[in-house]
């Protein structure tokens, strides 16, 4: 099930406020617990049930690792505790690299001793990247001894809560678990209404604006040998667009819906295209992530604490993780490998990047994430190398008519019989969406300074219309994916 769908707005999202401020009313904590659980494995086994017996082993498994840790605490096992821990960590990446990357390491042994391995029809689990780290990040912290006892309930509710369990944002148990004591979950009116908002807003990004940016850029990559050199810019730019707009969406969505529980999750954007430097650009963008990466794998293999040269090489392996945590595909992990390069050449030149103007620095950061999105968005090589002779071309003209077309409004095509270039509408586009991301408070921002007023009400109501009549056009989440 999906956010954007008329099946969880209009029936499950519904059912699954009344009947949590329901036992709320009752003050039966427990079953407040257990409803969430059995609510969160419908979303999340709702198109495939069968992957739920995944989500369920994975969790018991898990579970029981983190038992064992703590036991061999108590007992004073100590010395068995890294081996559990090791196991455990093992257990979820091997899980990982089965069902994610088993046809891709398949293709590269075929290409590289030219086999004929067989390729297997594995179904990805949803969200398994985001709850592999999560599960990962919750042993080791168990190993430092910074996670106190839980019972299996709650763990179960902390893996599989539904607002998070596909794309994120990526908890830790401290974020998550004291939030769920009696005296949190009490009506906070103010909380809620702010999870509307947030809501709200998120479904408008993705809908009226990733998905329409969407179309367009799908077109593009279809037809790339219909661009020319404008054209072909127009479409690299309008993916940068998309997934900001698509995975941004989400994460508000996701905190919005989770605040309407009463259960606040960490913000994961702030603004990232607004980064002077690409170091900026990371603490902006995908903010969980980054935190994850730092926290349990670029502190423990030595962070800055063992010279320049280590510190580069540690920042290398982090980032080349990052991309192939992102998929199974060499245009990601090239592609975290150039953003792990220009993270390097940043720190290495810091002083110098310093004495640049600041307005060169936020574009020469804009003009690297958006080429490294050409990569990212590629299906392979020979895609981005087709993207990137198009712009390079040198053949200039108009805009194609086609790809403009995708942003023409459908109400004012029937309302009013007024010819207007399919161009005209795609620049507007264009800059109405320039505004919002660099003149503009984000929405996380506006959510916290919220005023009730008239006007707020009326733009939540229509935002929230235009979306929902919008959903024929529905699309899945491109974070979704990982």
């Amino acid at each position: 099930m999906i956010f954007n769908s008329y099946i969880f707005v209009l029936l499950f999202f519904p059912i699954v406020i009344i009947g949590y401020y329901f036992f709320i009313y009752l003050k039966k904590y427990q079953m407040v617990t257990f409803y969430l659980i059995v609510t969160s494995l419908f979303f999340y086994g709702y198109k495939n049930p069968l992957s739920l017996v995944l989500l369920f082993l994975s969790i018991l498994v898990n579970y029981l690792f983190y038992k064992s840790i703590k036991t061999c605490y108590s007992k004073n096992l100590i010395r068995l505790t890294p081996i559990f821990l090791v196991i455990g960590i093992v257990s979820n990446i091997g899980m990982l690299l089965y069902f994610k990357y088993y046809n891709f390491f398949i293709d590269n042994v075929n290409m590289m001793f030219e086999t004929r391995l067989s390729f297997r029809s594995i179904l990805l689990p949803l969200g398994i990247s985001f709850i592999t780290f999560q599960q990962i990040a919750f042993l080791v912290d168990t190993y430092h001894k910074e996670v106190p006892d839980y019972n299996l309930l709650d763990y179960t509710l902390f893996i599989s809560y539904f607002p998070r369990v596909i794309s994120g944002p990526i908890i830790l148990h401290n974020d998550f678990f004291s939030q769920l004591s009696e005296n949190k979950r009490k009506m906070n009116w103010d909380f809620f209404a702010s999870g509307l908002y947030l809501f709200v807003m998120g479904l408008g990004k993705k809908v009226i604006i990733a998905d329409m940016f969407a179309k367009s850029v799908n077109w593009g990559y279809s037809n790339i040998g219909e661009l020319n050199t404008p054209s072909a810019l127009f479409i690299s730019i309008a993916y940068s667009i998309q997934i900001y707009f698509d995975f941004s969406g989400y994460s508000d969505m996701a905190i919005g819906i989770s605040r309407m529980l009463q259960i606040d999750l960490p913000v994961n954007f702030n603004s990232p295209y607004k980064a002077n430097t690409i170091l900026d650009f990371w603490d902006r963008w995908h903010i969980t992530l980054t935190r994850f990466l730092t926290k349990y794998l670029y502190i423990p293999i030595g962070g800055n604490r063992k010279g320049s040269l280590r510190t580069y090489l540690n920042i290398f392996i982090v980032f080349l993780c990052s991309g192939l945590w992102h998929g199974a595909s060499w245009t990601f992990i090239i592609w975290g490998i150039l953003h792990g390069c220009f993270m390097i050449f940043t720190k290495r030149f810091t002083s110098f990047i310093n004495k640049v103007p600041k307005i060169i620095n936020k574009l020469a950061t804009l003009l690297f994430v958006n080429f490294t999105w050409i990569l990212f968005r590629s299906e392979s090589f020979n895609i981005f190398k087709q993207m990137i002779r198009a712009i390079l071309q040198n053949q200039w003209g108009r805009l194609n008519e086609t790809m403009c077309g995708y942003f023409q409004p459908v109400l004012f095509e029937n309302l009013i019989n007024i010819e207007v270039p399919y161009w005209i509408w795609a620049i507007l586009a264009f800059v109405a969406v320039f505004i919002i991301i660099f003149r503009c408070k984000n929405v996380m921002e506006k959510a916290t300074m919220l005023k009730y007023s008239t006007v707020s009400i009326l733009w939540t109501i229509v935002v929230a219309l235009i979306s929902i009549l919008s959903f024929s056009g529905i699309s899945t989440f491109v974070y979704s994916r990982f």
